[in-house]
């Protein structure tokens, strides 16, 4: 980061959709099923010119397992997320070795939340507790660290006690295992006042998170980089982290297709990379690899980053 922009890949779920395969809605038993669609996703990204590609663990954690009744095969699907990841890192090495590649552990959410109650007629409850989503990230991130990932992304984040939480547990691995590999922090935000669904504001996310010493902070999903942009520019005044961004191809239609060509999201994703304002860019929902592809070569052309 210090000497240019690096590139992440794009949409990993979508792409999964839009895959022969099925695994009833829990896409990261993949992993397990058929690690030959999830390899071939993390090859096309690495193809168009990634730097970074996350392992298929958006939701390998024991809280967004237990739908599947899986919470039991968490330090499994974790493991093999990210030996399907390494395996294309090592490949791209090998057929060009001018530049390393990296494997993110990718970290979601959870569905539930410890700030918003999950009863209309019962505004005090709440679904889980801030203990109960700390150990189920301690637990996912010693899994994806003793699997050897470079980096953690906690991202997608719609709560601000979620990332405590998350980040408690997140750092209690890292402390124990003895790990000093990059931990990133990226938020969903859910209208155009900058909140998390939460109602917390940046500045809350941003006392939040300074305790954990993050690598980098910023937004992804959400909506389209037009949408965000302005946001990207208040985080660089006010954080004093290096700024990742991975935004939308736009938002669906009602047959789930994203508006954005990878000419328009590059379009707008341009301005901020030209003043100097990411560390890491990438793309989420809806981006494929002609979206990277674009993004990458834009991306190598910015002489400074932040």
């Amino acid at each position: 980061m210090r000497r240019r922009v690096l590139v992440l890949d794009g949409s990993l779920g979508v792409q999964i959709q839009r895959s022969p395969a099925s695994a009833g809605g829990n896409v990261d038993m993949l992993n397990i099923t058929r690690p030959d669609v999830v390899a071939a996703i993390h090859r096309s990204y690495l193809d168009a010119g990634a730097d970074i590609i996350e392992t298929n663990t958006f939701n390998s954690n024991a809280i967004s397992q237990q739908e599947y009744a899986m919470e039991h095969r968490v330090e499994e699907l974790n493991r093999r997320g990210v030996a399907i990841a390494r395996a294309e890192t090592q490949h791209a090495e090998e057929l060009d070795p001018s530049r390393p590649r990296f494997v993110a552990g990718s970290m979601g959410p959870t569905p539930v939340a410890v700030s918003l109650p999950d009863e209309v007629d019962s505004p005090a409850y709440r679904a889980v507790d801030f203990d109960t989503l700390a150990e189920a990230a301690r637990q996912q991130s010693e899994a994806l660290l003793r699997a050897g990932v470079d980096l953690i992304i906690l991202e997608t984040c719609f709560d601000a006690l979620n990332i405590k939480a998350q980040l408690s547990g997140i750092r209690h691995a890292l402390d124990s295992l003895q790990s000093d590999i990059p931990l990133i922090v990226s938020v969903t935000l859910s209208d155009a006042s900058g909140r998390l669904l939460s109602g917390h504001t940046l500045d809350a996310v941003l006392a939040i998170v300074k305790e954990f010493r993050p690598d980098a902070v910023g937004f992804n999903c959400g909506s389209g980089p037009d949408f965000l942009a302005r946001h990207v520019r208040e985080l660089a005044d006010k954080s004093p982290f290096p700024i990742i961004f991975y935004p939308n191809a736009g938002l669906p239609d009602r047959m789930g297709n994203y508006s954005l060509t990878p000419e328009a999201f590059v379009d707008t994703v341009k301005p901020l990379l030209d003043d100097g304002l990411l560390n890491i860019v990438g793309g989420c929902c809806g981006t494929t690899p002609q979206h990277i592809a674009l993004l990458s070569e834009t991306a190598r052309k910015a002489s400074t980053c932040r």
